[in-house]
């Protein structure tokens, strides 16, 4: 019985191990709330590459992520839309908000948020006219990536990260912190949640082919182990 638990655990963690490079990104939000700075999504270890998926809204114009500082750093960021027709012009800025950076012009209520000693980078897109297609195979999805940035936080504090439109407009986009992968258990058995709520953000249906012939493989050899340990 032992021996068939540890067969189910290795034999999903393999199949996980294949296919989580190609992911990339660890999930942090999807269709989440964090449209102010009281509420904004704290970000951990910012090397770890990690993904919050947000619509934009009128009552929500904006997303807000928050990163604590003990140290200075360097924030690697990116910006995506889903492949969805109606975002085919959407263009939303990114900007840094945090001490020691330079003085930056924002809109009205970025900058209500900011105390008087913050500065900030803008990292625009509207002049973006043939974004970069990508294609992620393990959750079957399609984006435009809008731009990657590296940008330095030059001393300890909290710093933001704003996803908005600067001409007010709605829609749907991604911002991805970080390039080391890394998962942890937990991400691994919440893979069939994630890509489902992955996929209804890029207004998917269904759920990608190798999930369904290799995933639920592997997770029901992992419930009949379990199954088997605590029968023993």
């Amino acid at each position: 019985m032992r021996k068939a638990t540890l067969y189910a655990i290795l034999t999903v963690l393999t199949v996980a191990t294949a296919v989580l490079p190609g992911y990339c990104h660890r999930p942090l939000d999807i269709f989440g709330n964090h449209p102010n700075p009281e509420q904004a999504l704290l970000v951990g270890d910012i090397d770890v590459s990690q993904v919050a998926y947000e619509e934009l809204t009128e009552a929500e114009p904006s997303l807000w992520m928050k990163v604590e500082l003990s140290v200075p750093a360097t924030l690697d960021l990116s910006l995506g839309v889903p492949v969805i027709d109606r975002l085919t012009s959407y263009r939303p800025s990114l900007a840094v908000i945090g001490p020691g950076l330079s003085e930056v012009s924002l809109p009205s209520s970025l900058r209500a948020s900011m105390s008087a000693a913050d500065g900030g980078v803008v990292l625009a897109t509207q002049y973006v006219s043939v974004p970069e297609e990508f294609h992620e195979p393990f959750t079957g999805t399609d984006s435009w990536i809008l731009g990657k940035w590296s940008v330095d936080l030059p001393m300890a504090g909290r710093y933001y990260v704003v996803a908005y439109d600067p001409s007010g407009e709605i829609g749907k986009l991604w911002v991805a912190i970080g390039e080391k992968e890394a998962f942890s258990a937990s991400d691994i058995f919440a893979l069939p949640a994630t890509i489902r709520a992955v996929r209804r953000f890029h207004e998917v249906g269904g759920d990608p082919v190798w999930l369904n012939t290799i995933g639920y493989s592997a997770m029901a050899l992992v419930a009949i182990g379990l199954w088997l340990w605590t029968a023993r």
